[in-house]
């Protein structure tokens, strides 16, 4: 069992601030476009590049966004009665490519690009969480192996790790969580039949060169044997953070996050069973001890792992590739409907080609139009 990476893998916050009037007006009109046509569109302040969605989100958000090298923007119109007008959620991604440090300053200058005052103390963390990869080929997670270690005399219910959920197929558990958010929680769980599941193609890239060295290739995770990566994840949410650390600013976060992971793993821990009955007598398993040593010595250190210009080139190649495999996919689709058989297939798609030319140029929308709102959609893959 070997720890091959450990970072920040999620991040909240909520901002006191108010959002400019111009900045209103004008996500107002990217929101209406996105609306018209039924897609997200950009709104470009600076340099930054906000994706703009047709729809807002629930706490009063009038707008929902997304910046690529950051994460998920939610803005209120501006309103002098409600001061907290911005909430942000991080992309995993941007805190494995910058690390909780670098993310910071990236959404604080987002914050300046866009015209919004924002001080350091504006800033209100809401969930933090970090995670530890392990190539784990022989580990298998139980749910029976999560001990608690505490008393729950004089503490609040929230704080109780009562909730348990375990997921699992074909007799192999897959993941076992405990705790519930907004309080605080753990999870070990299967990363590499997620990475594959949801096409996360920056991992087996950072995993390759944890494992082998900055210009090794990705991890090929062909073969679990080989390639089997367990993830344990330390959550802490609002609940927990405000009412039990009293943490509500980054110096709060930096000054008591230390403390409040090691805690976590004080009251719950994942054993080694042994042939005690008395479960709170079991020895701490290996790969919670990795967990705890890692939180004790790097957990604001961040090793840039992957270079953005090489994530860029990881997740532009995986676009293309999903956006050539739906191309052929409506293309047979299209040869099918029309009679067309396997010997015919090239002259098909020549035929095809030209219709879809035609059709680009004789849309209501102009081509010019559409290809300026693509290259604007997709100018993250290409910068």
């Amino acid at each position: 069992m070997k720890p091959i990476y450990c970072g920040f893998d999620g991040l909240e916050f909520a901002v006191k601030a108010i959002i400019p009037t111009a900045l209103d007006a004008a996500l107002a009109k990217t929101k209406a476009s996105a609306k018209e046509f039924r897609q997200d569109q950009c709104y470009i302040a600076n340099d930054v590049w906000l994706v703009v969605k047709e729809s807002g989100a629930r706490g009063g958000y009038a707008y929902s966004c997304s910046e690529a090298n950051s994460g998920n923007w939610f803005f209120k119109k501006p309103s002098p009665g409600d001061a907290w007008g911005v909430r942000f959620s991080a992309a995993s991604s941007a805190l494995a490519l910058h690390g909780l440090e670098g993310l910071r300053l990236r959404c604080d200058a987002v914050l300046k690009a866009l015209g919004i005052h924002a001080p350091v103390e504006a800033y209100s963390p809401s969930r933090v969480d970090f995670a530890i990869d392990f190539l784990a080929p022989d580990f298998a997670v139980s749910p029976k192996n999560f001990v608690l270690r505490y008393s729950n005399t004089g503490t609040s219910s929230h704080d109780i790790f009562e909730d348990r959920k375990t997921n699992g197929r074909s007799g192999r558990t897959t993941s076992v969580t405990v705790g519930k958010m907004p309080g605080r929680q753990a999870i070990i769980y299967d990363k590499r039949e997620e990475v594959i599941v949801h096409r996360k193609h920056e991992w087996p890239a950072i995993w390759g060169r944890m494992i082998d060295g900055p210009h090794a290739p990705p991890l090929d995770l062909t073969e679990r044997a080989t390639s089997q990566i367990w993830r344990v994840e330390l959550r802490s949410g609002k609940r927990h953070l405000k009412d039990d650390w009293a943490i509500n600013s980054w110096a709060s976060l930096y000054q008591m996050l230390p403390r409040v992971f090691e805690k976590l793993m004080d009251d719950l821990s994942y054993c080694a069973p042994t042939a005690d009955t008395n479960r709170s007598r079991w020895p701490e398993h290996d790969i919670w001890k990795a967990v705890r040593k890692a939180v004790a010595n790097d957990l604001f250190t961040h090793i840039p792992n992957l270079s953005p210009e090489d994530y860029t080139e990881v997740k532009r190649a995986q676009k293309l590739d999903e956006l050539e495999t739906q191309k052929l996919g409506l293309s047979i689709s299209i040869a099918a409907i029309e009679g067309c058989y396997a010997e015919k297939f090239e002259a098909a798609l020549t035929a095809s080609a030209a219709n879809m030319v035609r059709r680009a140029n004789t849309d209501k929308r102009s081509l010019h139009a559409r290809l300026d709102e693509a290259r604007i959609k997709y100018a993250y893959l290409r910068d």
